[in-house]
């Protein structure tokens, strides 16, 4: 049962494995929810029309290469100079559909931040200003520049999976960016636009949304130090369901399943994991404690599921699935129980994967984002490198289901 993902042969680097980072059950304390604030409500009306809903699916139709276009005066420029991570005001046409007194921030890594000549991730707030915007109930846009992908693909097949494999995870598709300034235009290239993990994220993927959703930062887990490193990103911020499941996890004994069960939603918790194995992400949870979201629905008594965020390492041949460093990842391994689970339920995993016809929607993505990528002035890539990626990408995803069955010994 113990496997490690294969280096590829065609010339892309591996990620290192990480080692596992031991995890100390501590005395229990408390925590003090008195400085944690409700966060504002970005949420629209729930969506509940038809068109509306297709508005929503449009948004994030992996299909369609969509174009975002910025007006930008010298008082935004300035302010996103200054303050990158605050919102400023501009005007957004998004396919064709323009809204005015719209919020724009920059995001990520401020060695991207100069707008002149850099390519910096984004995020757009359509009701910052004015209330009442949004796209099909979407008020947050997020945009990722893929700076960190070569084949400048994979957070979107990958969110497309996940889409497809039926479980809470965020949509996406690709769309060009530029902004216009004093009547010029400068196009910023090709990215990646995430559905938001907020309020109107739960709206359209849980039954209940009127629970809290928790975005966990470095170091966040299930211990006395992790718990504080969740922020909230939606709903009231009621910090003792982290404290209650925290305890009940530490204090089940020798039989983690059923007791992890009472407070996290672990049949989810399993489909969570072993989706993140087949494809190939061990940048979040439980390998990584960071990039991921807890969502505590109140329809299950608050029982707490998980929602993963940042594909854009995924099908990473480096990765060693027994590298865990997450608490429920850890138990769920030394409980023979739940690790048979898992088992099966990569089992069940691979035959759906399978069923995708993965290579053949990567192929059309491909074919999607060709010239976007050829053109694009702010690439951190060449095409040449670009290309060479997608190879080895397609090469990767052939071969990928036969290697987790091999090295797992899965029929």
């Amino acid at each position: 049962m113990f496997w490690m993902l294969w280096a590829c042969t065609s010339g892309t680097e591996s990620t290192p494995a990480k080692e596992s980072e031991p995890v100390e059950e501590s005395e229990i304390v408390v925590i003090d929810d008195s400085a944690t604030e409700s966060v504002p409500d970005d949420t629209e009306p729930p969506v509940d029309t038809a068109a509306e809903y297709q508005d929503y699916l449009t948004l994030y139709d992996t299909e369609l290469l969509h174009e975002i276009v910025l007006e930008l005066d010298d008082v935004a420029l300035s302010a996103l100079a200054a303050t990158p991570y605050e919102y400023t005001e501009a005007v957004v046409t998004l396919d064709g559909e323009r809204f005015e007194k719209v919020g724009v921030r920059l995001r990520g890594n401020a060695t991207d931040h100069n707008l002149s000549v850099g390519k910096p991730a984004l995020r757009i707030r359509l009701n910052e200003y004015q209330s009442g915007q949004n796209v099909g109930g979407v008020t947050r846009l997020s945009l990722n520049n893929m700076n960190d992908d070569r084949s400048q693909i994979r957070e979107v097949l990958g969110w497309w999976i996940w889409a497809q494999a039926g479980l809470p995870a965020p949509r996406a598709a690709f769309t060009t960016v530029s902004y216009v300034h004093n009547g010029e235009t400068v196009p910023l290239g090709l990215y990646a636009n995430i559905e938001t993990p907020d309020g109107n994220f739960l709206d359209h993927h849980m039954d209940d949304a009127t629970g809290d959703l928790w975005e966990a930062q470095d170091s966040a887990d299930f211990t006395s130090s992790g718990v504080a490193h969740f922020d909230l990103a939606a709903g009231d911020g009621d910090v003792s369901s982290l404290q209650d499941t925290w305890q009940a996890i530490w204090g089940g004994g020798s039989e983690f399943y059923p007791t992890a069960d009472a407070v996290l939603q672990m049949d989810e918790f399993l489909d969570f994991w072993s989706w993140s194995i087949l494809v190939g992400h061990s940048g979040g949870y439980p390998y990584e404690r960071n990039d991921y979201y807890l969502y505590a629905d109140p329809s299950l008594s608050g029982r707490m599921s998980f929602v993963p965020w940042d594909l854009e390492g995924a099908w990473d041949t480096g990765m060693d699935w027994e590298a865990l460093s997450g608490v429920v990842g850890l138990k769920c391994h030394a409980d023979p129980a739940c690790l048979a689970m898992l088992t099966d339920r990569l089992q069940d995993g691979l035959g759906a994967y399978e069923a995708m016809n993965i290579e053949e929607k990567a192929s059309d993505l491909f074919q999607l984002t060709d010239f976007a990528v050829a053109s694009d002035p702010r690439v951190k890539y060449t095409y040449a490198e670009v290309e060479s990626a997608r190879t080895s990408l397609s090469y990767r995803l052939s071969v990928w289901p036969a290697r987790i069955r091999r090295e797992v010994g899965l029929r």
